[in-house]
Formats: C-alpha cells, structure tokens, sequence
C-alpha cells in the first residue's frame, strides 16, 4: 500500500462540531468585566507594582482607622 492509499482509506477523527457552553452568574461576569477594565487601562499593574511597596503600609493604616473609630 503505498501512502496515498492510506491516507484515501482514512478516516478524520474530531470532526464533529462540539457547542461549548459556560454558565457563570452575573456578579462574577460583572467582577471579570471589571478585572479585565482595570487591565485594560493599566491601573491593576499599577496596584500590584505598589502591593509590596514600603511606602504603603496598610496594616498602620487600618489601626489608625481602627483608633480613630474608637
């Protein structure tokens, strides 16, 4: 046999049309919308750039917000 009958005799596999379908519920649609805005127009780089920044230290500002409450 040589190859051009082989491949003639044979058969494709997949190819079958499969329909994909995810269900998600509208408050996580709205939060990757979200997620993909704040990529989009670069202020989630700018956030995790800062996330270890020793400038910002959020555990001191939230005691002050803690004793200011009180």
């Amino acid at each position: 046999m040589n190859p051009k009958q082989v491949n003639h005799a044979s058969n494709a596999i997949g190819t079958a049309a499969i329909r994909a379908l995810l269900r998600i519920r509208k408050r996580e649609a709205a939060a990757q919308q979200e997620t993909i805005a704040l990529v989009m127009n670069g202020q989630l780089q700018q956030a995790l750039a800062r996330e270890n920044s020793p400038s910002v230290d959020l555990d001191s500002m939230m005691a002050e917000i803690d004793q200011a409450d009180n």
